[in-house]
């Protein structure tokens, strides 16, 4: 019994409860009757000793432990109705209540059992549980009471056993399927007319048999029901496990009725078996007819799923384009079946496809060729493929087909092919104009790069021509400055310093656009060279002196670090440091500090970190700060500053170019630090270095 799959009184449908109660009531009388027809069928047993609690079964599963008190009592009250004395009743009830909780304490432990019978292995393990293990465990415990109160002698207990273990049997076998099929099934539906007919006219049956039983009458009715075997099967077949398990109660009832009167059907057999015999033929009837139910069951879901997926399948090879085919081997010339859809999907009918190598007729000539060179031997058992080719529509226009077949060898040893071909004209037009389409973004991409490495080059020439004339007129402004023609005035002076302060901006200009033009053009040469690390950052420093006391702003230096040269390109060194601490200058706050702090760190080499206090960066700015000639977005600047904005891409390059790297760290409001990390590598000791070593 599954713990989950079990029915119980609270789970039927209250509609239900009434046919419940009734078939309920009838297959417990039927247990009942049978039970006591078994017993009654081999002399000296004495009647007070047979348990048949196949009654209490069925509801003792159905609805579990709780309702073991009532179960007992309805045992005691029908005890009563047969035996001489309370005492013997009491003993009597209590072993049927015993062997109906059992076999259920059995079933819920041991042998987890699907109350609605659905499979087979339910079946037989109700069986066995209910049908021999817990009857026989039963049979030994009630002959045990007996013999110790000398109610069966000694030599009676084999014939004893053997009675009380088919009685018991037999009684649960007849009436527990009944119960819990028809209380279980009350769920799906509602008991046919014809079924509550004869449910009906078994209770009266069992009634006349129980209070007037005819003698003469009872030989014809055993025969007859044997006759009437076939009748059981056809109410199997219409009523499923409903019909079985009512044809079943019916022969056991009238099979055994007849035996307890002394016809059987095994007359011929010595006295001692006759009763065995017909036992064990009943038993083997009724489970063979509730077995094959259940089996028409089976087949009868299976059936269904197969019906359901089939419609399934139909349902998706009509709404999309795809035929599924089969072609008999070892060839593969013929289709042995192809879907209709491929009309639809290619204009040409079923039987056009049909005739031999029919598919090359209908593909396009540029793939026709390819595929006629591939021959059955070309093609390994039980490996998937895969192939793309076009066909030509009966329309004119073109269509893509995808293949996927596989070879399998049938259970007749015989091979088959089998696949299904799906049109992928849309998806084949969209891939091909998406190659296309990447095919012209790469040919921009190309072109782009051209006209950039062309305007870099541009740049670089026009550049070079523009700086030698501005050093020219820087160098005349000079010269006219430092009065080598004579005397000036305030104005003429004032004009010249304008001169040569412009002059001086213009060239700044274009020595960045001339550097950013050769790195991204690719000739910009590294000269290399060991320099001394202190002189390089306090050159860069004094640079920006002029700048910094413009503004009030204090350049603070702490560097630690004496006696370490770097082998680096001197000039690209001091243009990042100069750009660095310019840009710090220009962003600091009127009376700010702006530090450069020099430490090395084993595995990073050396790092210089230039720090203000000025108004700082926001992260949209930070995510595009070296982007070439990008000078700020949004709240980060209040006014255009001068400048290219190629300070800190070139400086990036730079840093890049001497394997090492340029990184920002700011918040809008409060400050930047933009830091220089250079390679172990390139620090080399001038005179006595001290060690490598991390500082803060």
């Amino acid at each position: 019994m599954k713990k989950s799959g079990g029915r119980s009184w609270q789970t039927i449908d209250p509609t239900q409860r009434p046919y419940v109660v009734l078939l309920a009531l009838v297959s417990a009388v039927f247990a009942y009757r049978i039970g006591y027809d078994v017993a009654a069928c081999w002399p000296g047993l004495v009647p007070v000793l047979w348990a048949a609690p196949a009654f209490l079964l069925g509801p003792l599963l159905l609805l579990g432990w709780r309702a073991l008190p009532a179960l007992f009592a309805v045992a005691l009250l029908a005890q009563l109705l047969l035996q001489a004395s309370l005492p013997a009743a009491l003993l009597a009830a209590l072993g049927d209540t015993a062997g109906a909780a059992l076999v259920y304490l059995m079933l819920w432990r041991r042998a987890p059992v699907d109350l609605r019978l659905r499979q087979q292995a339910d079946l037989w393990q109700l069986a066995l549980v209910a049908g021999v293990i817990g009857p026989a465990a039963l049979a030994a415990a009630s002959l045990l009471v007996a013999l110790l109160t000398g109610a069966v002698a000694a030599g009676q207990l084999l014939p004893a056993f053997a009675v009380m273990l088919a009685g018991n049997g037999v009684a649960l076998l007849a009436a527990c399927p009944f119960m819990l099929v028809w209380t279980t099934q009350s769920q799906g539906r509602r008991p046919h007319r014809a079924e509550l007919a004869w449910v009906g006219g078994a209770a009266l049956l069992l009634l006349w048999l129980t209070l007037a039983p005819p003698a003469s009458w009872i030989g014809p009715l055993v025969f007859f029901s044997l006759l009437a075997l076939p009748l059981a099967f056809y109410a199997l077949t219409r009523y499923g496990r409903r019909g079985a398990s009512y044809a079943a109660m019916i022969f056991a009832f009238i099979m055994m009725s007849g035996a307890s009167q002394g016809v059987t059907l095994f007359q011929h057999i010595a006295p001692a078996h006759d009763h065995a015999a017909l036992v064990l033929f009943v038993l083997a009837c009724q489970l063979g007819l509730v077995a094959v139910a259940i089996a028409r069951a089976e087949h009868d879901r299976q059936q269904d799923r197969i019906a359901a997926n089939e419609s399934r399948l139909r349902i998706l090879i009509d709404n999309t384009k795809v035929s599924p085919y089969a072609m008999p081997g070892p060839e593969f010339i013929t289709y042995s079946y192809i879907s209709d859809r491929i009309e639809a999907m290619t204009g040409y009918s079923v039987a056009e496809w049909s005739k031999p190598k029919a598919w090359f007729s209908f593909m396009a000539p540029q793939d026709r060729k390819r595929m006629e060179q591939i021959t059955a031997r070309d093609l390994s058992l039980e490996q998937d493929y895969e192939w793309e080719y076009r066909l030509i529509h009966r329309d004119g226009s073109t269509i893509w087909i995808r293949d996927l077949f596989r070879i399998d060898r049938k259970s007749d040893g015989s091979l088959e092919l089998r696949g299904m071909m799906t049109d992928v004209t849309v998806l084949k037009s969209r891939e091909i104009a998406l190659a296309e389409r990447e095919h012209e973004l790469q040919e921009a991409r190309n072109n782009a790069e051209q006209a950039n490495r062309a305007k870099s080059s541009f740049l670089a020439s026009m550049s070079h021509e523009l700086r030698t004339p501005m050093n020219s007129i820087i160098g005349f402004a000079e010269v006219l400055n430092a009065e080598a023609f004579g005397p000036l005035t305030a104005k003429q002076r004032e004009y010249i310093e304008d001169i040569a302060a412009s002059g001086q901006h213009l060239l700044t200009l274009i020595n960045d656009i001339l550097d950013m033009s050769k790195i991204e053009a690719g000739r910009f040469e590294l000269n290399e060279e060991l320099g001394e690390l202190a002189p390089l950052i306090n050159a860069s420093v004094r640079l920006n002196d002029r700048e910094a006391a413009k503004f009030a702003v204090t350049i603070e230096v702490d560097n630690p670090v004496t006696g370490v040269g770097i082998h680096a390109d001197q000039r690209s060194i001091r243009q990042i440091l100069i750009n660095l601490i310019s840009n710090a200058v220009k962003f600091s706050r009127p009376q700010g500090v702006v530090r450069v702090r020099v430490r090395l760190s084993p595995g990073a080499g050396i790092v210089i970190a230039v720090s203000d206090q000025g108004i700082g960066m926001g992260p949209e700015t930070l995510a595009r700060i070296f982007e070439p000639f990008f000078q700020g977005s949004g709240a980060d600047f209040r006014h255009k500053r001068e400048g290219t904005g190629l300070g800190l891409a070139i400086s990036q390059k730079l840093a890049q170019m001497h394997g090492g790297s340029v990184t920002i760290e700011s918040v809008l409001g409060e400050g930047t630090t933009v830091t220089l990390y250079l390679p172990e590598e390139r620090l080399q000791a001038i005179a006595q270095a001290p060690a490598l070593q991390a500082t803060r």
